[in-house]
C-alpha cells in the first residue's frame, strides 16, 4: 500500500475554504487524508469473488399492518388528565402565554 502524495492546500482550495491553512492545519489534515486514502486502498484491493448476493428476505405483505391500535377509553383518559394538570385551560383547549406580550 503506498499512500500517494497529498496536498491539504489543494484541497483547502478545491474546497473553498476561507480560513487560512496553518502549519498545524496542514499537518493535522494531511494525517487524516492519508488514513482515509489508505482506508479506501484497503477496500479496493478487497476480492469479492466469492460474495454472496444478499437480497431482501421479507416482502412487503409480511410487515406488520401501520394502523394504529385505538383504545378510545384510554386516550379520552390521558386527554383528560393531561388538561386536568395544564395550568390553564378552557373548553378542553390549553392556554399558553402569547410569546410577543
Amino acid at each position: 500500500m503506498t499512500t500517494p502524495s497529498i496536498s491539504v492546500e489543494k484541497i483547502a482550495k478545491l474546497a473553498r475554504l476561507h480560513q487560512s491553512v496553518t502549519p498545524e492545519y496542514t499537518a493535522k489534515y494531511h494525517t487524516e487524508l492519508s488514513t482515509i486514502l489508505e482506508y479506501v486502498d484497503q477496500l479496493s484491493s478487497a476480492s469479492f469473488v466469492d460474495s454472496v448476493v444478499t437480497e431482501r428476505t421479507t416482502t412487503i405483505s409480511e410487515l406488520r399492518n401501520d394502523t394504529p391500535a385505538i383504545d378510545q377509553a384510554r386516550s379520552e383518559r390521558i386527554r383528560t388528565a393531561i388538561i386536568k394538570n395544564f395550568p390553564h385551560s378552557s373548553n378542553s383547549l390549553l392556554i399558553l402565554p402569547g410569546i410577543f406580550e
